[in-house]
């Protein structure tokens, strides 16, 4: 951060505000017309001194009467807004109370509305007595609060005046979409945004201070095609132009049940993910999914107009897990039904979902909607059947694979500089511990044409590492145009010709599916990462046999000398379950033994714990809690020490690492080395985020490494 140039901005621009208002408030008590076109001019030189670049696109701007509406991510959106629109702001009355910026506000004509729902009628009044005036007026439907997300309802009734006429032509309503793109003009992430937005609660002039230290901000202001009432009711009618609400942005508009517009007036949807990277794939595309019918994904269950938790059957208590969260939403529910008309909906997605079904709803009455991991691109269908009729509980936990990916919307923006692509679904290898084969169904390979132009558009978008999702990736088998069947190791090599990706990685692998082209990949292809997740479970053969693992320990361990052999700095992550049904001492020490054997500097691991309608849980000789216990504490103290020793061997190292995040402290960023491990960087440009860039480490933590930036971005 540019401490100078932040101190030298925040005083140039409250002198901008002291100097203009004199002018302003001459044009308003003459009545002059330089009172619509002085908050403009203020407006345009503001952003100059705060170095923020606004990029007008799409339809032009129409002349007053009209209504402009646009969704509202911070308080800078007002001088982004008026530096482009001669229009006023309606605001809450509260800010005519501001010091400083109330008054400005009053000089720039702002129309000041209560937030109780009650005067929504003489506030309706007051708008249409502007509007029959000929003024186009600045509305944001949803308003600043402490969250900086909370939809202010009663401001929905306001649009009634779209059926007021102006010398007998219906008002006309503008949406516009502002989003906050690009940073010393790179793209800009979901983490640097946090710098931009501001919320309600915030004191103003920290924010600023930190925000004005960034560099300069580009915005992006998109202008939709206006619409009448009846123009939104039937798209039929509606002129050519861009579509309307651009989804391409943040999604603005919906038309209400009872043919009412609500421009602009976003659901809120929380999204709750448990479990493996795959789930938060499966989660990212939830919320693409349902981007288009306005909702947008918010970080708190309270108020959401629709709450998703997204499970996973693979840890222990899993189901429990989720029935104790069930309780909480409930009472979000429930308090939300006594303060809106517009009730909760609550779904349960993912393999917990599957594997319960129709139960869950019987056990947890507060649950709208049961859907599996391979029907969620209907949840367009599955909340209108959820809405029709009050009370209708919806399941749906078919198998439509290929389905899924069919429907499944193009991503409309980037994930950021690490990006996860599902590639394969399902597994055929039925390991006795394990539900994956019952809740993802069999193996299932996309496409290779769709793959690459799915990993073609993330690149375009700004990503720079890919990795490949699938329950068994390395048993990808996906068929290209002309029906020839490719192996991962082919598609690895394909997708590292893309102009833009500079990273690659798969997870999670059976060791029965490393084949020699797979190898040959980690020795050939250096966007391929020297670091692999590649689980064992176990090292004795006795218990390998009983979980139907297909391998025994020695051929794990010729399988890492193979792949070590190929790529010596590889580098291994595993899984590990103790206490499986009849593990004896014997056993778990052979397991310690390929621990210290192989060497892993990251790991997975469990005490054994049943899951209903898998062979395992029917197993004679259940390991009893406490020996599962202690087994655990001395296999993890081992991993531990593993990884530790490990990080201790990076320092003085020089490794490139992707910075992919903002820290917890001020002017840190955190980056992923090749081999995982998370890079602490102190005192980062911010311009680096999504940059990779040479790392001398400094120092070494028990999860993580610190360093400093030696060198300016480079290719891996």
């Amino acid at each position: 951060m540019c401490t100078a140039c932040a101190a030298a901005r925040l005083f140039s621009y409250f002198m901008l505000i002291v100097i203009s208002m004199p002018f302003q408030a001459l044009a308003l008590a003459f009545n002059s017309p330089l009172q619509s076109k002085i908050p403009v001019w203020f407006h345009a030189i503001c952003l100059r001194v705060l170095n923020i670049e606004v990029r007008l696109s799409g339809t032009d701007i129409i002349s007053g009467p009209g209504l402009i509406v646009s969704n509202h991510i911070s308080y800078l959106d007002i001088p982004v807004l008026g530096s482009v629109i001669p229009g006023c702001f309606v605001a809450k009355s509260e800010v005519a109370g501001w010091p400083l910026f109330g008054l400005l506000a009053r000089l720039q004509r702002t129309v000041f509305v209560r937030r109780q729902r009650s005067q929504a009628g003489k506030q309706r009044d007051q708008i249409g007595r502007r509007l029959q005036e000929g003024e186009l007026l600045i509305l944001f439907p949803e308003g600043t609060s402490s969250d900086g997300s909370r939809v202010l309802e009663f401001k929905s009734a306001l649009f009634a005046v779209a059926d007021r006429k102006t010398d007998g032509v219906p008002l006309k309503i503008q949406p516009v979409s502002i989003a906050c793109t690009r940073l010393n003009d790179a793209p800009m992430y979901g983490a640097e945004r946090d710098f931009y937005a501001w919320y309600g609660d915030m004191d103003l002039a920290p924010h600023l201070w930190q925000f004005l230290g960034l560099g300069k901000v580009t915005v992006e202001v998109v202008d939709t095609h206006p619409c009448n009432r009846r123009e939104r009711v039937n798209n039929s009618h509606r002129p050519p132009g861009p579509s309307w609400p651009p989804v391409t942005l943040r999604p603005s508009g919906r038309q209400s049940s009872d043919g009412q517009i609500g421009v602009s007036e976003k659901k809120k949807l929380y999204v709750k993910t448990y479990g493996c990277q795959m789930n938060v794939y499966d989660s990212d595309r939830m919320i693409d999914v349902l981007a288009p019918l306005g909702y947008v994904p918010v970080d708190k269950p309270e108020g959401a107009d629709m709450v998703i938790l997204n499970t996973c059957h693979i840890r222990e208590k899993a189901a429990e897990k989720v029935y104790s969260d069930l309780g909480r939403i409930r009472k979000h529910k429930d308090a939300k039904a006594a303060d809106s008309d517009a009730p909760m909906l609550v779904a349960v997605a993912g393999c917990v979902a599957q594997a319960e079904g129709g139960q869950m709803m019987k056990r947890a009455p507060v649950i709208d909607m049961v859907f599996g991991p391979q029907t969620y691109h209907r949840l367009p269908e599955m909340i209108a059947r959820a809405k029709r009729q009050s009370g209708e509980k919806v399941l749906d936990t078919d198998f439509p694979v290929e389905e899924k990916f069919d429907h499944l919307p193009l991503p409309q923006s980037g994930q950021g500089a690490s990006a996860f692509l599902t590639v394969q679904e399902g597994c055929d290898k039925f390991c006795t511990f394990c539900v994956v084969p019952y809740t993802r169904g069999a193996e299932f390979s996309r496409p290779v044409d769709v793959l690459i132009g799915d990993a073609e558009r993330l690149a375009a978008l700004g990503t720079r590492e890919i990795t490949l999702l699938g329950q068994n990736v390395n048993a990808y088998h996906g068929e290209d145009g002309a029906g020839t069947v490719w192996s991962l190791g082919r598609l690895l090599r394909r997708l590292a010709e893309i102009e833009g990706v500079e990273r690659l990685r798969y997870t999670t692998s059976h060791p029965l599916d490393v084949d020699e082209d797979l190898i040959a990949v980690h020795r050939d292809v250096p966007e391929v990462m020297p670091f692999l997740h590649l689980p064992v479970q176990s090292g004795a053969d006795r218990v390998l046999r009983a979980m139907n693992r297909k391998h025994s320990a020695g051929q794990y361990r010729a399988i890492v000398d193979k792949l070590r052999a190929a790529q010596p700095d590889l580098q291994l992550s595993s899984d590990f379950i103790v206490g499986f049904p009849a593990e004896s001492d014997r056993d778990f020490q052979d397991t310690l033994r390929l621990i210290r054997d192989v060497g892993f500097i990251q790991a997975y691991s469990f005490k054994y714990s049943p899951r209903p309608g898998t062979p395992a849980s029917a197993m004679d000789l259940q390991v009893e809690e406490h020996v599962k216990t202690e087994r655990l504490a001395e296999l993890q103290a081992l991993l531990s020490e593993q990884q530790q020793t490990f990080n201790d061997s990076r320092v003085g190292a020089r490794m490139h690492v992707l910075f992919d995040r903002v820290g917890k402290k001020p002017g840190q960023l955190v980056g992923r080395s090749p081999f995982m491990q998370p890079v602490f960087i102190d005192g980062a440009a911010p311009e680096w985020l999504g940059d990779l860039r040479w790392v001398d480490i400094t120092a070494a933590h028990a999860n993580s490494l610190a360093g400093r930036v030696v060198a300016e971005r480079m290719r891996a």
